[in-house]
Order: structure tokens, then sequence, then C-alpha cells
């Protein structure tokens, strides 16, 4: 699947959505994990999770400026009953690329992918205690909360993300 995405601004660079293939591009998806969320790296989904998802049914999209990974969405092939659905385990936006739309834009890039292969619902975490989040999932997405997990988004009883 392949979207072209602008920003939000008249001047912003087109950026494509696409299945992140190379090893190079899951390495990307890593670089892009430490520098917006300032993870420690026992908390790095590494290139081998990214690489075993693609062999598994998953996939990540990636949005790409130029040759640049600027944005990526990791999707998960997860059974819930006699339902085989889908998992968004993890999406990033590089900070200069933040509030263009690039986010939804993955998002709905995954919700076009998993309908195309017939998987009608996709489940995910999002840290509430970010207003950004919160608004983002709920508001924007349209999303529904039907249960919280306090240890969720806690690495050493501290919340892992950047603020801004």
């Amino acid at each position: 699947m392949s979207a072209h995405v602008g920003g939000e601004d008249e001047t912003a660079e087109e950026v494509v959505i696409r299945d992140c293939t190379t090893v190079g591009e899951f390495d990307a998806c890593v670089r892009l994990q430490r520098e917006v969320f300032a993870l420690p790296d026992i908390e790095i989904s590494p290139r081998r999770h990214l690489i075993v998802t693609r062999g598994a049914g998953g996939w990540t999209l990636g949005a790409f400026s130029g040759e640049r990974l600027v944005g990526f969405v990791h999707h998960l092939a997860a059974v819930y009953g006699d339902r085989v659905g889908g998992y968004s385990h993890m999406m990033a936006v590089a900070v200069e690329f933040q509030n263009r739309g690039l986010g939804a834009r993955l998002k709905w890039a995954q919700r076009a992918r998993s309908l195309s292969e017939g998987r009608d619902f996709i489940k995910w975490t999002f840290e509430p205690a970010r207003a950004r989040n919160a608004h983002f999932n709920l508001n924007r997405l349209g999303a529904v909360t039907r249960r919280a997990r306090a240890t969720c988004f806690i690495v050493n009883r501290k919340p892992y993300y950047r603020e801004p």
C-alpha cells in the first residue's frame, strides 16, 4: 500500500506512506523510536521484532520524505477468540513532522491496509496521561477506551516519553 501525503502547510515536502521492507528501513524505525520517545534500550522494539512481525502476518508502514523515514506505524496480526484482527504496537512521527496531520494519515493508512486484508478491527494502547495522545486517539481518530492498564507506559516508575 502506498499513499501520498502532503503536510498541512503549503511548504511541506511530499511524504509517501509505504511498507518498510529493508533492514535499513527497520533500523530507521529503531532510530526514530529513540529520537521521539527517549526510550531506554530495553523498551525499544528492535529490528528483529519488526522483521519477525512481517514474517508473521504483521507489517510496518513507513512515512518517507524522500529517502528519509519520518514516521511509522507498527502493526501486528492478532487473534481475539475466533477472529483475526490487528494490534497497533507503536506509532512515531519525527518531531519536525508532528502537528501536520501525518500521524492521522499513518493511522488511516493502517486502517485501510487492515480492512483490505479482511481484518475489521485494530486494538492499540496509547498514553492517556499525555493530553496530545489522548486528544489524538480519542477525538481525532475516534478510538473507544475499553480498559486501562496503569503500568503500560511506565518504565522504572517514570513515564518514558520526552515532554515536548
